[in-house]
């Protein structure tokens, strides 16, 4: 996400990879999930970190069989709820993913948004939120997500 957003702000590729050389290091290597997701039981883990990989896992080969309009129409409105999650960021992540045709950052992200946990976040948090979430309508029917913004603003 952060890459993302320095290319679109201008970075040079000598910044990028002095970001990405530095922050790379700080990032947790994710281990191997002890369960299966599917389309059976993807709703019964709900929050449970420990089963990250197993959702990345799950949501990639939904994207890779279904693609991307097909997964996000399905998960991301039963997703939108926890959007102020982590301070918005799995919904920036999200955006940004579908921004740039990342299928493994779109699965990254939808694994974010679907463990995420309302945090306390400040205006600008909201104001990036809701440019995610204009990238992010198609996939959505109706407003609703409108309603969970605002509920998570007023929180």
């Amino acid at each position: 996400m952060a890459l993302v957003a320095l290319d679109k702000l201008g970075a040079s590729d000598e910044q990028l990879l002095d970001f990405y050389s530095s922050y790379s290091k700080i990032l947790e290597i994710q281990t191997k999930s002890e369960i299966e997701i599917n389309s059976k039981n993807w709703r019964n883990y709900l929050g449970k970190h420990t089963h990250n990989t197993a959702y990345r896992e799950f949501f990639l080969a939904e994207l890779e069989n279904n693609g991307v309009t097909k997964i996000l129409s399905t998960y991301l409105p039963h997703l939108i709820p926890g959007l102020s999650g982590g301070a918005f960021h799995p919904l920036i992540r999200l955006a940004y993913a579908v921004d740039t045709n990342s299928t493994w950052e779109i699965a990254d992200a939808t694994v974010k948004l679907y463990l995420s946990t309302q945090d306390s976040f400040s205006a600008l948090y909201c104001v990036t939120a809701t440019h995610a979430l204009r990238i992010l309508e198609p996939y959505l029917v109706g407003k609703e997500h409108l309603k969970y913004l605002w509920q998570s603003v007023c929180a």
